[in-house]
């Protein structure tokens, strides 16, 4: 009424006021929280896990998403009570029957950002005999990250075609990280191997290897033509260029490296990193180690690399390890670019029809090894061909079915927040450790995606 007070508490005593406001702050939060997608997704499918374990073809592996392994977060020698500064620690990924849950998380809150999208132009070019591809940040970059591919593959792999890299594939993980890494502000160099049949990288001896020169002496070339002498440089490099970046840090001076799916005999990790010409020393980098759940055997010789550079260099080290996940046709949109929800859908539904998958989504075999039933099932995707063409090692879907499985494949999910590790590494430079957080308050924090820094 005119003139009434608007006060919805005052014909209530004192107590009922009080617990009416409790009320509505509690319903304020609870809207906050349900407009948090992740936080939503996770909720409504905590309960999924237990109960489709059983399906997947891996048994305990069914719990899939990223996992941080903290008992090897350490610095010279010492074990970290918690992640380190810097560090976001990931969350338990939604169990798979959550996946198909990201349709009600849009009717409630509206269409999901997707990673496809703008990505500023790559470059390619020779320097110094090395094939290199260069993407570069809308402004000045603030460092540059050096990109290393697997076998059978090249530095084309981590750019669009445009009228600047004619050549490039554009393969959804690689562009993925290079749109991270121009995103924080870095410039993007992939190079390729000098080794042009296998494309593998020469990383089995440090004073004998070809391709640490031609890199090293490529990179003079370049950081002085683009004046980065003097920016932070990481190091990124997946399988064969995984045991290259950690070679390369024995001899050239770089603030981080992020091994993926691959390692080095740990002797080889023992020696002073140094340049040979100038004499010059320096500490082994940072050092994160991102691998897969079911490649045991490469877990097991991380781990080896872990102790030697602890225990050899005094180096920070840590690890993630990416558990195997359901093929939906969000994950599909989501990483290819040409892919919408109803082809992602459609090739869902063919590989399903053939048996490729579970009740849940998983794959029930190694895509590696079924490349023949997948290929066959998916010519028929209306619109599919025109966008992939199915071969491994240059075919998007064939790159994220092995995602999917889990054993080898390129990494690009989280490696912004390993970049952010790296970087804090470098900024704080006195490796310093954070105090232990409260195992039940952390668990409730990560579950709604809340970093270490935030729970202190």
């Amino acid at each position: 009424m005119p003139g009434s007070s608007c006060n919805p508490c005052g014909q209530y005593s004192p107590g009922a006021a009080a617990a009416f406001a409790l009320l509505c702050a509690l319903l304020l939060v609870t809207v906050q929280m349900l407009g948090d997608r992740n936080w939503l997704a996770a909720k409504i499918g905590s309960g999924a896990a237990v109960d489709k374990l059983k399906l997947h073809p891996h048994g305990a592996m069914a719990a899939f998403g990223v996992q941080d392994v903290h008992a090897a977060s350490h610095w010279g020698g010492l074990p970290a009570a918690e992640t380190p500064e810097g560090a976001r620690s990931a969350a338990a990924a939604p169990a798979p029957a959550a996946a198909g849950l990201a349709g009600l998380a849009e009717k409630l809150l509206g269409p999901a950002k997707v990673m496809n999208g703008s990505l500023p132009a790559a470059f390619r070019e020779d320097v110094k005999g090395v094939e290199v591809v260069i993407t570069r940040p809308h402004g000045e970059p603030k460092a540059v990250v050096l990109l290393f591919h697997g076998c059978q593959h090249s530095a084309v792999d981590w750019g669009y075609p445009s009228p600047t890299c004619s050549s490039c594939l554009g393969l959804p993980e690689e562009v993925r990280i290079v749109r991270m890494v121009t995103k924080a502000e870095y410039a993007a160099v992939a190079f390729s191997s000098t080794d042009k049949q296998n494309r593998c990288w020469d990383a089995q001896w440090l004073e004998q290897s070809v391709d640490l020169s031609a890199v090293r002496e490529a990179w003079a070339v370049l950081a002085a033509r683009e004046n980065w002498e003097k920016l932070p440089k990481y190091a990124l490099g997946v399988s064969s260029g995984a045991s290259m970046v950690l070679l390369l840090a024995l001899r050239m001076q770089l603030d981080g490296i992020v091994p993926q799916i691959m390692s080095l005999p740990p002797h080889m990790l023992e020696g002073t990193p140094s340049d040979p010409v100038s004499g010059k020393s320096w500490g082994y980098p940072p050092t994160y180690f991102m691998h897969m759940a079911l490649d045991h055997a490469t877990a097991q010789r991380v781990s080896a690399d872990i102790a030697a550079i602890k225990s050899k260099q005094g180096a920070w080290v840590t690890e993630k390890l990416l558990r195997p996940r359901p093929v939906t046709a969000e994950l599909l949109a989501e990483r290819i670019e040409g892919v919408d929800a109803a082809m992602g859908a459609a090739i869902v539904r063919a590989l399903s029809s053939e048996g490729l998958l579970n009740a849940t989504g998983f794959l029930v075999e190694d895509p590696r090894q079924s490349v023949a039933r997948w290929q066959d099932t998916l010519k028929g995707v209306p619109g599919l061909k025109a966008i992939d063409s199915l071969q491994p090692e240059k075919s998007p879907v064939s790159e994220e079915l092995n995602l999917a499985w889990a054993r080898h494949e390129i990494i690009s999910d989280h490696v912004d927040e390993v970049l952010e590790w790296l970087d804090a590494r470098r900024r704080d430079g006195s490796a310093k450790l954070l105090p232990q957080v409260k195992p039940r308050r952390r668990q409730r924090l990560l579950g709604r995606g809340v970093g270490h820094e935030a729970m202190l």
